[in-house]
């Protein structure tokens, strides 16, 4: 026997789509040069609005197994996991300006070395970035674990890049981790996020919930009193602490602002049923995960029913084979 269809609050609900258009793939001592990054750089990070500090085995390159060729060069990575190390074999096309040679670079051999015709260095591979382009025989390198999630949205006064550069907290944590996981490599991923969108279910089937012109009212005023960006972020940033549950968000927990705590009040007064938060790496193949999702992904999709479930389950996302609307609890990698 079909269970019963879950009850509603209103005919109408709505549920908040925040998804991303930008990710930005940045290691923490570029914060701190003079020059922002290639052309256009400085402007796409200047909009992004949330940021996420992970971390992986650091990678270099085994200089004695590294074979260069004219179009395809091969070798290993090597990267130590709890102290144990682990070599990971490579194929790359790899060429180096005006026909000169390709080579691994002084200790710790961290990136290849491109040279000119004359033997001039002119081009700089680090492994770190080529990992994402390159044939492995494990894709588990080009992993990285969430380990905390922040707002690299300010007033508009400063960039995202000026924010990080002074962000305290940002500097106690890679001192952490610097001590903590010295095998390890941070780097942060700065995101744009897209105005949010409203998502709309209608439940013509059960006929439960309310309905009339309570049901137009409530609505309306959803839709009427819009959110401001600093309300989106900030709705964004808690959606993902609580898909990621970061280790370092759990233990700075305590240091939240109370502002923070009273923007998320007020959307809380908005009454849309149902949050959904996206976030995707894909245009640089860099997997996300942490302890807290269901694996790793390209593509997360965090949705949250804001009510107590135990009182009704609020928004539905598709109709299941059955007529029923199957509720949005599959929070995870996409793909």
């Amino acid at each position: 026997m079909a269970d019963a269809a879950p009850p509603r609050k209103y005919i109408t609900e709505l549920a908040l789509n925040l998804h991303t258009s930008t990710v930005i793939m940045i290691p923490p001592d570029q914060l701190h040069r003079k020059a922002d990054g290639p052309p256009g750089f400085a402007e796409a990070a200047s909009e992004c609005h949330i940021y996420l500090i992970c971390r992986r085995p650091r990678l270099s390159f085994d200089p004695h197994t590294f074979r260069p060729g004219t179009k395809i060069s091969e070798g290993h990575f090597v990267r130590r996991v709890d102290g144990n190390e682990q070599r990971i074999a490579f194929r790359m096309k790899t060429g180096a300006p005006d026909g000169g040679r390709v080579e691994v670079g002084p200790y710790p051999h961290r990136e290849l070395i491109g040279f000119n015709a004359q033997g001039e260095p002119e081009r700089s591979f680090p492994a770190t970035i080529l990992v994402q382009w390159t044939s492995v025989s494990d894709d588990t390198v080009r992993d990285f674990e969430v380990v905390y999630v922040g707002q690299a949205f300010g007033d508009g006064t400063r960039s995202a890049l000026d924010r990080l550069r002074s962000h305290s907290t940002l500097q106690q944590i890679l001192a952490e981790l610097s001590a903590s996981k010295p095998d390890d490599e941070v780097m942060l991923f700065l995101f744009k996020y897209q105005p949010a969108q409203f998502l709309a279910s209608i439940d013509g089937i059960t006929k439960s919930g309310i309905s009339g012109e309570a049901d137009t009212e409530h609505f309306l005023n959803v839709m009427d009193n819009s959110l401001s960006e600093k309300q989106e972020i900030a709705i964004a940033e808690a959606g993902l602490i609580r898909y990621f549950a970061p280790e370092y968000n759990e233990k700075y927990k305590s240091s939240f602002p109370d502002e923070q705590h009273k923007i998320l009040e007020d959307c809380y007064k908005l009454d849309f049923s149902g949050l959904v938060v996206e976030i995707n790496t894909e245009d640089i193949r860099a997997p996300l995960w942490s302890p807290s999702t269901k694996g790793k992904g390209l593509h997360h999709i965090a949705s949250f029913d804001l009510h107590d479930l135990a009182i009704r389950r609020s928004f539905f996302s598709l109709v299941d084979k059955n007529g029923k609307y199957a509720l949005m609890n599959d929070s995870g990698p996409v793909f």
